[in-house]
């Protein structure tokens, strides 16, 4: 077996690294807050995390054996996202309003 080089990423390090970075990715182009995340996390999952939790994940701060138990519903959510935001005010309701015509 080849001897893993100095400074080199381990393969499950660089899955770690790169699982981060695309749900960042996806959080960011969905336009939501880390808050945003818990909550959603919460709601649909049942999965009790903290924004420091999804702070320390994105930013690999936290260990890949510590994500490890979490990761399959982390990756449910970058699946199934966008979930409808309940604080949305732009419900159908509003959408259906007709303007005001003088």
């Amino acid at each position: 077996a080849a001897a893993v080089p100095t400074g080199a990423s381990k393969p499950s390090e660089v899955a770690y690294r790169s699982f981060s970075k695309a749900f960042k990715r996806k959080r960011l182009s969905l336009g939501f807050k880390q808050t945003d995340v818990v909550e959603q996390l919460r709601l649909h999952y049942g999965l009790d995390i903290t924004q420091k939790n999804i702070s320390l994940f994105e930013t690999c701060h936290i260990s890949d054996k510590q994500v490890e138990p979490v990761r399959p519903i982390l990756q449910q959510w970058m699946d199934e996202s966008p979930f409808p935001d309940p604080h949305s005010s732009s419900s159908s309701a509003v959408q259906q309003r007709r303007p005001l015509t003088s």
